[in-house]
């Protein structure tokens, strides 16, 4: 077989799970379904944005833990 020398690729920090606008996007869309359009709306306040697509990506992982805590499957 063969031996591959040299130094692993570099891994995604495990640290911080890596979310997307699409599972943004879709627990927000739960959220709106479960009749939270309120909270989501407030949430989205918070971060100074009027809708998911707007938010910045270095932003999805507090997003992401305030869907979380209004019920949202992320």
């Amino acid at each position: 077989g063969y031996k591959v020398t040299g130094p692993p690729p570099p891994a995604v920090p495990t640290s911080a799970p890596q979310y997307t606008l699409d599972m943004i996007a879709t627990a927000g869309s739960a959220l709106i379904d479960a009749g939270k359009m309120d909270q989501l709306m407030q949430l989205l306040g918070k971060f100074g944005v009027v809708s998911l697509t707007e938010l910045a990506p270095e932003s999805y992982g507090a997003v992401a833990n305030e869907l979380r805590a209004l019920g949202a499957a992320i």
